[in-house]
């Protein structure tokens, strides 16, 4: 019966091919395009910017002051008393900070090989939900980051980055354009939500 039905219509795909299976719409995803070369653009700015210390410790800073968090001092006293480097947040680390920039490049790197694949007709839905979940889970990593938890110090417990929690108010009696940087940061964060 089946090959009866395929010598009728021999054109007619039979079965189901995941590899092969065609978009049912294509014109959303060359508006999606140009949203996500946005965010992707502004956290390539955003990221660069910020490597490799323009503001991180600025922050640990202020909110060791204010109670918020650990002291961003342990890795001199490491350094003064022959200690090994102590284990930083990483909210607070060089890590977090290498990391983000490295999948801010990637995700342009992604979202090119997107565009390209998706005029040759190779981006299928298959590929194209294997690197959907693979940047999720870096935006996942990326976010949890920069809102992470610092408990390093028992005494300042913090569940969450406190230019997350409690705004950028702490920052206003410091100087070097403490502010900005709080701003920067949060601007940053709120980018990374999107992307994600």
């Amino acid at each position: 019966m089946q090959r009866r039905l395929k010598l009728l219509n021999p054109e007619r795909n039979w079965g189901y091919k995941p590899f092969n299976r065609k978009w049912r719409k294509r014109s959303p995803m060359f508006w999606i395009m140009p949203v996500e070369l946005a965010g992707t653009v502004a956290l390539l700015v955003l990221f660069a910017i910020a490597q490799p210390d323009l503001f991180r410790t600025q922050l640990w800073t202020i909110g060791y002051v204010w109670g918020f968090n650990s002291n961003p001092d342990i890795i001199v006293y490491a350094k003064a008393n022959h200690q090994p480097h102590p284990d930083v947040p990483f909210v607070w680390s060089l890590d977090l900070t290498n990391y983000n920039v490295g999948i801010s490049v990637l995700s342009l790197f992604v979202l090119l090989a997107k565009l390209v694949g998706f005029i040759m007709r190779v981006w299928t839905p298959i590929v194209g939900v294997f690197f959907s979940l693979a940047m999720t889970v870096m935006y996942t990593v990326s976010v949890y980051g920069q809102m992470g938890p610092d408990y390093y110090d028992p005494e300042h417990p913090s569940p969450i980055a406190w230019y997350i929690r409690y705004g950028c108010w702490p920052a206003k009696n410091f100087p070097n354009g403490a502010v900005g940087s709080c701003h920067m940061a949060v601007s940053t964060y709120a980018v990374t939500i999107f992307m994600l």
